[in-house]
């Protein structure tokens, strides 16, 4: 059976330096825990608020990771800029951030994975 590959990504200064303890990608990883029936492995990382960082971030996790989802928490202002600088090179990928989906997040998965 193939397992899913789910990215979690927090991008915090603060959080990646150690300040305070992530609360984004625990959050995410509960809500997808509690909703998704098949079966997934997160992949985790918190970042830097860096458009490079978060870009080579996204690429390994969709190209050497090979995750099928990525879901972002966090930076408000690198995220504005980052579809013009990220090209992932694998052919099905969904990148998300979280705050657009959370009431809905069963909703817009449902293709990718069996939601309950």
């Amino acid at each position: 059976m193939t397992v899913a590959r789910i990215g979690i990504v927090t991008v915090s200064d603060r959080a990646s330096a150690g300040v305070y303890e992530d609360q984004g990608g625990p959050a995410i990883r509960e809500f997808l825990a509690q909703h998704l029936t098949s079966a997934w492995d997160p992949v985790a990382r918190v970042i830097s608020d860096d458009v490079g960082t978060i870009a080579r971030t996204l690429r390994d996790l969709a190209d050497l990771e090979r995750c099928c989802l990525i879901v972002t928490t966090g930076s408000t202002r690198s995220f504005l800029s980052l579809s013009s600088l990220v090209n992932l090179s694998v052919s099905s990928y969904l990148v998300i951030p979280a705050m657009r989906i959370f009431p809905m997040m069963g909703k817009w998965i449902s293709p990718l994975l069996s939601t309950r």
